[in-house]
């Protein structure tokens, strides 16, 4: 099965919500991209952190999750009036920029909140 936005074949998940997998799926290929070592979709990373959600993660750390993966599209809606999924690579780490500049300035906030 070919997935109609990102174009990627055997898109599986199990916890997250079409909408969710796509847009984890691009944050995870722009956080982690194929260089001359495999890149986090190449390693399935995606599907690996679905699964976690769905099987071991509570419904707190889901609910965390759940709420990043908004924020940034709200953040990328705002900024380009459209999902981060939707963008260009530049204008992708363009939006999640910020996001990682948050979490690596208050890493005792991350662990505070579980999210770590």
């Amino acid at each position: 099965m070919v997935d109609e936005i990102t174009g990627r074949v055997g898109c599986q998940h199990e916890n997250l919500a079409h909408r969710a997998f796509n847009l984890l799926d691009t944050v995870a290929d722009v956080m982690i991209p194929r260089t001359d070592t495999p890149g986090a979709l190449d390693v399935g990373a995606p599907a690996y952190m679905d699964r976690m959600m769905a099987h071991w993660e509570s419904q707190e750390t889901k609910a965390a999750f759940d709420a990043i993966l908004d924020a940034i599209d709200v953040r990328a809606a705002a900024a380009h009036g459209t999902s981060v999924v939707m963008l260009d690579a530049s204008a992708q780490a363009a939006v999640l920029r910020p996001q990682d500049a948050a979490r690596v300035a208050n890493p005792a906030d991350q662990e505070a909140r579980g999210t770590d």
